[in-house]
């Protein structure tokens, strides 16, 4: 159903996915998502976006801050057998669990993310992003506030839940997990409800009541 030319409702039953918009920062690569959208056979709406039928993923942008990792983003995009967009983005068909970029405060967790993306089989951007096909995973963090990272709570529950550590500042968990929080505002962090409210709900894990 369309609904004032600017969202289309498909029912149940048609899977569809939607790639884009193919911009970052103030440019979009508009010859790039025409070219992709027309090769995977999708319906392009103004050079932005691009709807096809069945399961897509979209890798990108792989960027931190003002730099663009388009060399390993290619580079991951062959490994997997996507269709490049300008360096920028990888479109991918089936699930591509994306995790990062794993960086806090200008801190990057190149040796930890590199290690772990190694370890999980996935396609390394930079040591910055890491592309994983058909696995199913869940990025806990940064569990950081301010100026503060809880590395050990997050190290220790990582372990105890069997994920995978990236610098005591992210997890990586195999499975569909939701994830709550941080659960501050400003300068204030609710720790003592947010601890009754994952225990009510049954929380796998409570990382320093965050």
């Amino acid at each position: 159903e369309n609904i004032g030319d600017t969202f289309c409702v498909v029912p149940p039953g048609k899977e569809i996915s939607v790639i884009g918009p193919a911009c970052f920062g103030n440019t979009c690569f508009t010859g790039a998502l025409a070219s992709a959208c027309n090769s995977l056979g999708g319906r392009n709406i103004g050079d932005r976006f691009c709807v096809v039928e069945g399961t897509y993923s979209t890798v990108g942008p792989a960027c931190y801050g003002s730099t663009c990792y388009t060399a390993a983003l290619s580079s991951a995009c062959t490994s997997m057998g996507g269709v490049n967009i300008d360096d920028h983005f990888c479109v991918v068909q089936g699930k591509v669990s994306t995790v990062g970029p794993t960086c806090y405060g200008g801190t990057c967790q190149t040796g930890a993310t590199k290690s772990v993306c190694s370890a999980l089989g996935g396609a390394n951007i930079g040591d910055h992003f890491c592309a994983v096909k058909d696995r199913n995973l869940a990025t806990v963090g940064p569990v950081c506030h301010g100026g503060t990272c809880y590395t050990g709570e997050t190290s220790n529950a990582c372990a105890a839940a069997g994920g995978m550590d990236i610098g005591g500042n992210f997890c990586v968990l195999e499975g569909s997990y939701s994830v709550a929080g941080p659960t501050c505002w400003d300068d204030t962090c609710f720790g003592g409800d947010t601890d009754v409210a994952c225990t009510a709900v049954e929380g796998a894990i409570n990382i320093a009541d965050l």
